[in-house]
């Protein structure tokens, strides 16, 4: 009896083994395969080009002017502030100072600066100026940004009232006085439009009688180095011709010596915007260049001196 009841009783060990056999299931054949596949080592990068940009690498901002197109034109209001800006330059800043050392060599081992060469310095330090104030209002600070600068000025004051003309040109004076003043320590002299025309109008007859300046040209040319501003560096060479010429008619305009020099080129700059004097002085400088076998200073390759448009400071 007891035998039986034993054999009757349940067994709670087999019924455990059982239950758990059947809670776990059993693995298919694509987890076999996954386990069995071998190991497959990850494959190098592939190298890069220097020019090839890489992306992970952090991108940089781009700056302003990349996403605000340059000026198209500047109203009156901001043509004399612009203006002002420049005088501010001249008068207070750092071209200022510039313009006190015209006449000092570049490097000690270096000659003094003849006249022409002093006024030329004197011409640079108010373009990078106009330069620095373009900047600020959006266009570029190259000679392409500059001219357009200058462009937009002259549209600017042709299409303003008479009142902020009047102000523009009594700006355009101090400009130039300024330049005299910081930078020859002259005072200016009156000129008058009929005189500046007289002038440019011998100087240009007289550029037809002097074959000295195309071969005196020539040789300046040819001695400046090759580089993306060879052009610029002879289109100086251009002007400063053209300033020698300038300078031995002087005399007989009563202008004679440095101080006139300096006072007649600042009384022709006022009278810029003169059509008949702009006429005679460009012409000239198109005279000069073709004597040279150069580009027209208008034509591109060159830096535009003046423009049409423009007050007589551009």
């Amino acid at each position: 009896r007891c035998g039986r009841l034993a054999a009757a009783a349940p067994r709670p060990q087999r019924v455990v083994a059982a239950a758990s056999f059947q809670a776990v299931p059993k693995r298919s054949l694509a987890v076999d395969a996954q386990v069995a596949r071998p190991f497959v080592a990850p494959k190098a990068p592939t190298p890069r080009n220097e020019d090839e940009e890489d992306p992970a690498a952090p991108r940089e901002k781009p700056a302003a002017h990349e996403l605000i197109p340059p000026p198209t034109s500047l109203t009156p209001a901001q043509a004399v502030a612009a203006t002002r800006i420049i005088l501010d330059f001249l008068r207070f800043g750092i071209s200022g100072l510039r313009l006190e050392h015209i006449a000092t060599p570049a490097t000690p081992s270096d000659p003094t600066p003849t006249v022409e060469e002093q006024w030329g310095n004197a011409l640079q330090i108010l373009v990078s100026a106009q330069a620095l104030c373009g900047h600020a209002f959006g266009y570029d600070a190259s000679p392409q940004g500059v001219m357009k600068f200058r462009t937009h000025l002259g549209g600017a004051t042709n299409a303003a009232p008479a009142d902020v003309r009047a102000e523009l040109m009594r700006l355009d004076r101090e400009i130039w006085h300024e330049i005299l003043l910081r930078g020859c320590g002259l005072a200016p002299r009156d000129m008058t439009v009929e005189e500046a025309r007289d002038f440019t109008a011998k100087a240009l007859a007289a550029i037809n009688d002097r074959t000295a300046i195309a071969e005196r040209l020539k040789k300046r040319i040819a001695i400046i180095p090759d580089g993306k501003d060879k052009q610029m560096q002879a289109w100086n060479c251009v002007q400063q011709e053209y300033h020698v010429l300038q300078r031995e008619l002087a005399a007989d305009a009563g202008y004679a010596g440095d101080d006139g020099f300096f006072q007649l080129q600042v009384g022709l700059a006022l009278h810029g915007g003169d059509q008949a004097v702009l006429h005679s002085m460009s012409a000239s400088l198109h005279s000069i260049c073709a004597k040279a076998g150069l580009s027209a200073p208008f034509e591109k390759g060159f830096t535009e001196p003046r423009n049409q448009q423009a007050p007589p400071n551009q």
